[in-house]
């Protein structure tokens, strides 16, 4: 499930149906008081379908605060309004994050290129 609508490539990607329902929005820094201490350093994953890009947007405190972080990119454009991998790079580059690892996730079975990855960052100052 994606806030975003899919792309017609990740139509073909993805055998989903297609619904809508309310879901209520708050913004990681709005949020995080509610798990963790104030001087905590603090490990990330983020798994948005397509709204990574806006989660970090909404987390200027709490990525100060991250060491770590594991972030969904695309290698293939699935969800409108999703950034591309490039500016994912350029964004959390921006804000101090240094790319150090990438899993493949979902493999296309016909033609077994990979469609999307975890990357994973570590700030530059750790």
């Amino acid at each position: 499930s994606s806030l975003h609508p899919l792309t017609a490539a990740g139509e073909r990607m993805i055998d989903a149906t297609s619904h809508t329902e309310p879901v209520i929005l708050r913004r990681l820094d709005d949020v995080i008081s509610e798990v963790s201490r104030p001087g905590d350093r603090l490990a990330l994953k983020l798994d948005t379908q397509g709204h990574q890009a806006a989660v970090l947007r909404g987390a200027t405190d709490t990525l100060a605060r991250v060491v770590l972080l594991e972030c969904e990119v695309p290698l293939v454009h699935m969800y409108e309004g999703q950034e591309t991998l490039a500016e994912m790079l350029a964004l959390l580059a921006a804000a101090g994050f240094s790319p150090v690892g990438i899993e493949s996730n979902y493999v296309d079975p016909k033609t077994g290129f990979a469609m999307d990855a975890d990357a994973f960052f570590a700030r530059d100052t750790v």
